[in-house]
């Protein structure tokens, strides 16, 4: 992969983030557009811009490739496939410099004996007990999480700075909290449905929405490369032709300007020879097993990654790769435990997809359920060189079973130890 270059967008206004639920009025689910913008929002809205910005022809689509949620995908351009992302996450001046923000990790939970003091909160950590005593729903070979202390009920923010989340991913005592400020506020606003027909409002027709404003000084930061593909002949000078031009950033046509923006700061790697690996997901990631990555085995937990030399080499052809690759031997690793909230669901709009109503095409994407940035998994491995191989497969990677190549599950290595068994 050529080397992620850094990229901020700017809104004009703001932004609308609909999710899979209904909108209409008084449904009870009032849009739900003031969400950060998934990372797959941000990938197609840029391969648009790239599309229109080099004059690319689409053709009609054509259903194709691997099943994917009871169909094939519909392909209707091959040019700029080979766009991958990293992020977006809130970026905010303070000081004089910029501050990244990444999810709140949600092993790490408000004490409840801090619950009076508002100015700094202190923090507990979440960790798998050394046994799985007792009993539980949980799969027998996954163990409860608990802190060493009680947790109190409020909800932590959604955002927490690049330095505390650095520090969460260390055996550390998390330091106090100071209060801040949130990154963005919601905006609720009411709308009349349009008849396509008429070109005038439909009678009753009412809907809600909440839409996205970014509080001063903060913009979205993203990553982004273009892959080396022998079918295209793109570059990254193409990215650099969005510098200063505007796009379309989710729904109701919302614009951002595209800047240029400085580095993530890298994120250390475990010590080595760490067995005891904690992956903390940095944006959402789609499964097959739900809340379990398909590459954990249902019946025991075993980690079914490989370790070896995992890249496809130039000029060597897809099934050749795969049939080497499953050659290799397994990590030796275990999941032991889960700290997983509830899961987000999304949609969207596929504008490939006949409709059949003998309209313009276009037809909505299956709802998927993603495990939400911020989920925490704990992991065991079976001898050092078995941790350290588990490490190079899951920091700074993106391991979701679907969309990975858009920026979904990514997730950073941390480290943890077991929590006393409680009596």
């Amino acid at each position: 992969m050529n080397t992620l270059r850094p990229y901020e967008l700017v809104p004009l206004d703001t932004l609308f983030f609909r999710d899979a639920r209904p909108m209409q009025a008084g449904a009870g689910s009032g849009g739900h557009g003031a969400k950060w913008p998934l990372p797959t929002v941000v990938h197609e809205a840029l391969r648009a811009s790239l599309l229109g910005h080099v004059g690319a022809a689409l053709k009609p689509g054509e259903a194709r490739g691997h099943f994917r949620h009871g169909r094939r995908p519909f392909i209707v351009t091959e040019e700029f496939r080979g766009l991958r992302i990293r992020g977006p996450f809130p970026v905010k001046e303070e000081d004089a410099r910029d501050t990244f923000y990444l999810p709140w990790p949600k092993d790490l939970a408000f004490d409840a004996a801090d619950k009076e003091d508002a100015s700094c909160r202190r923090l507990v950590r979440l960790a798998p007990l050394a046994s799985a005593n007792g009993s539980s729903d949980l799969p027998q070979w996954l163990r409860p999480a608990a802190a060493s202390s009680r947790t109190g009920k409020d909800t932590p923010p959604d955002w927490i700075s690049m330095e505390r989340f650095v520090s969460a991913l260390s055996l550390g005592v998390p330091s106090p909290l100071p209060g801040g400020g949130p990154l963005f506020d919601s905006e609720h606003r009411i709308g009349i449905e349009i008849d396509d027909d008429k070109g005038s409002a439909k009678e009753g027709q009412f809907y809600s929405a909440e839409h996205l404003r970014l509080r001063p000084g903060v913009r979205l930061w993203f990553g982004a490369s273009i892959e080396g593909n022998a079918q295209e002949n793109h570059d990254m000078s193409d990215l650099g032709a969005l510098l200063g031009e505007t796009v379309t950033l989710g729904g109701e046509s919302r614009q951002c300007r595209v800047l240029g923006g400085s580095d993530l700061p890298a994120i250390p790697t475990p010590p080595n020879g760490s067995q005891r690996i904690k992956w903390v997901l940095a944006t959402h990631a789609v499964f097959n097993g739900g809340w379990r990555p398909n590459w954990i085995s249902p019946n025991d937990g075993r980690v079914l990654l490989k370790k070896g030399d995992l890249c496809r080499p130039a000029g060597s052809d897809r099934k050749s790769w795969r049939t080497r690759v499953r050659g290799l031997p397994d990590i030796r690793a275990k999941l032991v435990s889960a700290v997983v909230s509830k899961p987000v669901f999304f949609s969207g709009w596929d504008a490939s997809l006949p409709n059949g109503e003998g309209k313009s095409s276009g037809g909505p994407k299956p709802t998927l359920l993603a495990a939400p940035a911020g989920s925490v998994y704990f992991f065991e491995a079976e001898s050092p060189e078995d941790g350290d191989a588990l490490v190079r497969a899951l920091h700074a990677r993106n391991q979701s079973d679907f969309l990975g190549e858009k920026g979904m599950g990514l997730g950073y290595c941390g480290v943890w130890d077991c929590m006393p068994d409680v009596r």
